[in-house]
């Protein structure tokens, strides 16, 4: 049961349309077409917002790693027989800075699809270089012949 009389007349259909028209004339009249401009852009902003975020939930972390964390640097060292290789890889701009102890001639980049090239060092064993995307090592080889490489890192 409702707090209604049953014997209350209701607005017919023809009635109603004609009350939400009213309705829409009179607040359409409020509302600027600049107000409704902004509306229509904060709208998108919002929903552009929350597809990149869907897409950064869905993606993989290899698919994230050249945006990943704060695009802070990251530091790695590598331990090989008598050699160490540090590197210091800053995602944003691709850039390697490294350093092989003990300083050698023969230093040079690997990336994944075979291509290489040599790296200058200074007298300290320090280089610097700028990579293309995707993983890669750096090959040292020492004067007895032995070639030492660092794990692949994802630049």
């Amino acid at each position: 049961m409702n707090d209604f009389d049953d014997d209350i007349d209701l607005i017919d259909e023809d009635h109603a349309a004609q009350l939400l028209d009213e309705l829409a004339s009179a607040l359409s009249s409020e509302i600027s077409s600049t107000d409704v401009d902004r509306a229509v852009d904060a709208y998108w902003m919002a929903r552009t917002d929350a597809l990149v975020a869907e897409l950064e939930q869905e993606l993989s972390d290899t698919e994230l790693a050249g945006v990943r964390g704060s695009g802070r640097s990251r530091r790695l060292s590598f331990r090989r027989s008598k050699v160490s290789i540090s590197l210091d890889v800053d995602p944003v701009d691709r850039r390697v800075a490294g350093e092989v102890s003990p300083p050698t001639s023969t230093v040079r980049w690997v990336a994944r699809d075979g291509s290489s090239k040599a790296l200058p060092l200074d007298e300290r064993g320090r280089f610097d270089v700028v990579a293309d995307r995707g993983p890669a090592c750096v090959e040292v080889s020492l004067a007895d012949g032995q070639v030492v490489r660092s794990a692949w890192t994802l630049i």
